[in-house]
């Protein structure tokens, strides 16, 4: 499966595992009458909030023609998937103090604006990174 088909696994998962927790912290019924039948209105619909924003998808060329792909979640969700050296990772958002950050503890993706860079292991590997989109 390519990245893309992993980062759509991804977020179905995701968005899956949110709808079941808000099913299971909205049901008010007492589930101690373990043979009784839900009860379900004929005109009742269901709606499934988005559980996961659209993210914003950056392409970085970097020095050396070395390249790497960004989906920058919004607020609240407050992280991004990066996928770099054939490896898809999902990075949470850390304290940067300028532009934004994202960390794993082993690999950081900064950026600011349209520059970026990518450090993995204390070693800044993708450096001078421009993106195609702000």
């Amino acid at each position: 499966m390519d990245w893309q088909g992993r980062l759509w696994a991804r977020i179905a998962g995701w968005s899956v595992a949110v709808v079941g927790i808000l099913v299971f912290a909205c049901a008010d019924e007492d589930l101690s009458g373990a043979g009784a039948a839900p009860k379900v209105s004929a005109s009742a619909s269901v709606s499934v909030p988005s559980a996961t924003p659209t993210p914003v998808e950056v392409h970085y060329v970097c020095d050396g023609g070395k390249t790497f792909e960004a989906y920058v979640f919004p607020v609240p969700a407050q992280r991004a998937i990066v996928v770099v050296d054939g490896r898809t990772l999902d990075l949470p958002q850390t304290v940067s103090g300028s532009g934004i950050r994202y960390s794993d503890g082993t690999l950081v993706y900064h950026s600011k604006g349209r520059d970026a860079f990518i450090e993995i292991g204390g070693v800044m590997t993708y450096v001078n990174c421009v993106g195609d989109k702000p």
